[in-house]
């Protein structure tokens, strides 16, 4: 989640909202949101609903949820999903820019 704090400013220009969800409680999350003063928004997940809806992998012996990065535009309409393999496997935030150019400049919101 540092990676995304680090260039948030990039993904607002490009007129992406940057959301995260995990699968901690509602005051676990609101605890960890304060601690860290991330910029975007967080959702707790505890009953694995967002997970489910978008097929993100648990795996309890890497850890539990395995990172999951979806690009979903105005529609609802997912136009990017990155489903890790370990707690490491998580595309550079430029790949993720880089795509939300490409949707942009086609014109895909």
């Amino acid at each position: 989640m540092a990676q995304l704090r680090q260039d948030y400013r990039e993904f607002v220009e490009r007129n992406a909202q940057v959301l995260v969800v995990g699968p901690e409680n509602a005051a676990a999350f609101a605890r960890y949101w304060k601690r860290e003063d991330l910029p975007y928004p967080g959702i707790p997940d505890p009953d694995h609903s967002v997970l489910k809806r978008y097929g993100q992998e648990v795996n309890l012996f890497k850890l539990g949820r395995m990172p999951a990065q979806v690009i979903v535009d105005r529609h609802g309409l997912a136009r990017y999903a990155h489903y890790g393999h370990s707690m490491q496997d998580i595309p550079p935030n430029e790949e993720l820019l880089a795509l939300l150019d490409l949707l942009n400049q086609s014109g895909g919101d």
